[in-house]
């Protein structure tokens, strides 16, 4: 009705005004109340027409209310301004981060019941509480010393490895959890089983902690390492508290006394845990060498004349490989002993002779286990740098390849230095940096297998 009779003085006034031949101006103000829109349309003089309609307001459909909670929860744990700030493939991180959080608080709150209750059962009457406290605080203790002690060679094979060593924690650390199940077969020495399994865990929590810190340095693109750094936590505390609410559940609905509940669960928690590393680790790309890395990046060079980019040697690596430590070539000063031994002094001096302007040196590898095939092992002279190491080793593999021809060490490594000058020994090393890789830092410990030319004319 209302408008209706909006629309008729509306008519009315265009009507005289049209017929007069005047101008008619006119302007709308809308005012907005809490319940009710006011609409004042102004016209030439002091006639006014006001007009109110009640605001009908929608409500929410659960996919608005759905869409508007993961807006929010969004911006809690992704870093600010994803995916622009963060490199590919960070939202498989998030997940094996989540995942692993869960996964870990499950198995940790139901194996420290488990233990609990192993307690229960050594100690008796009024001594109860406090027998267990004394007893769990040595637990803890233990594990907290061993990973303040272990933390420096922690740290030196992350800088080595980090994939193989957070493979490694992982795994280690469903290790422990079934070693706490061994309590209960052996409640006498709850102590040194516990605290065994509390030391294993708190050396895979370092190398987790310092392999994620990498990863995050990785995952930056916008000078954000920081809100990396504490979304992650973030990220975390999410599967933590996830890992809480299941664990209570299973608390509730199973008994948590059998030891056939908890094995299921731990090789489930290794699975997701394992995998989720591995896919991740596949996409981390570390521009520096280490043993394998270096290894496999030559290798392929020798076969194909290409050099792997720092991305591309990241697929390529196999995690169960990366344990053997130079395959083909051998690193070892405590061997040196046991082949200058078996070498006669004119062959140590043919040996000299053909690498006497070389930084290192080839020997052969004698070995009192002969199913170890037929190695070389290489030295360096002292002062070596970087650059020297690399080209040391390109060069020791052409010649471990050159002695599978049938040709002897002397013949081989005579021909491969002949054949390597100076110019493309560093053309090499140009083609290295050329495809990503850095050469400032070198994770191989060379410094230990060096070589005095004194000692070996001896």
């Amino acid at each position: 009705m209302n408008r209706l009779m909006t629309a008729q003085c509306l008519g009315r006034y265009f009507t005289q005004a049209i017929n007069a031949n005047n101008r008619f101006k006119f302007r709308t103000l809308i005012s907005y109340t809490k319940d009710n829109p006011t609409t004042r349309i102004s016209f030439p003089g002091n006639s006014t027409i006001m007009h109110k309609e009640p605001i009908k307001k929608p409500g929410q459909s659960l996919f608005e209310i759905i869409k508007q909670s993961s807006i929010k929860l969004k911006g809690i744990i992704l870093p600010n301004g994803y995916p622009h700030t963060t490199k590919p493939k960070y939202l498989t991180y998030l997940g094996h981060i989540i995942s692993a959080s869960t996964m870990t608080t499950i198995i940790n709150i139901l194996t420290n019941q488990y233990l609990f209750i192993v307690l229960g059962n050594q100690t008796q009457g009024t001594a109860l509480l406090s027998s267990s406290a004394f007893t769990w605080a040595i637990r803890e203790n233990i594990g907290y010393f061993a990973g303040i002690v272990s933390a420096k060679r922690l740290a030196a094979c992350l800088c080595e490895d980090i994939k193989k060593w957070r493979i490694i924690a992982f795994a280690c650390m469903s290790g422990a959890y079934c070693l706490d199940l061994l309590t209960f077969a052996f409640p006498a020495h709850f102590i040194l089983i516990a605290g065994l399994s509390t030391c294993i865990k708190n050396m895979s929590f370092i190398a987790i902690g310092g392999s994620s810190a990498y990863i995050n340095l990785h995952f930056e693109a916008n000078n954000n390492l920081a809100d990396i750094a504490g979304k992650c936590s973030a990220q975390g505390s999410l599967g933590t508290m996830c890992g809480y609410i299941i664990s209570a559940i299973i608390s509730l609905k199973f008994n948590i006394e059998n030891v056939y509940l908890f094995l299921p669960l731990i090789a489930v928690g290794a699975i997701i845990n394992l995998s989720g590393a591995s896919f991740v680790l596949k996409n981390i790309e570390i521009p520096y060498f280490n043993h394998y890395r270096l290894d496999l990046v030559i290798d392929h060079y020798i076969k194909t004349r290409e050099i792997l980019s720092p991305q591309s040697a990241s697929k390529k690596e196999n995690f169960f490989d990366s344990f053997k430590r130079n395959r083909k070539i051998l690193m070892k000063k405590s061997r040196i002993g046991l082949t200058l031994n078996a070498l006669s002094k004119e062959e140590r001096l043919e040996i000299l002779r053909i690498f006497e302007y070389e930084k290192f040196i080839c020997l052969p590898y004698y070995t009192e286990k002969p199913w170890k095939g037929d190695r070389l092992q290489i030295c360096y002279t002292n002062n070596t740098s970087n650059e020297e190491v690399i080209i040391g080793y390109m060069l020791a593999l052409k010649i471990q390849e050159s002695m599978n021809k049938r040709h002897t060490l002397h013949d081989a490594a005579e021909y491969i230095l002949r054949n390597h000058p100076s110019c493309k020994r560093k053309e090499f090393v140009d083609q290295l940096i050329a495809a990503g890789w850095k050469t400032n830092y070198l994770y191989a410990p060379f410094d230990d297998h060096t070589y005095e030319v004194q000692k070996l004319k001896a």
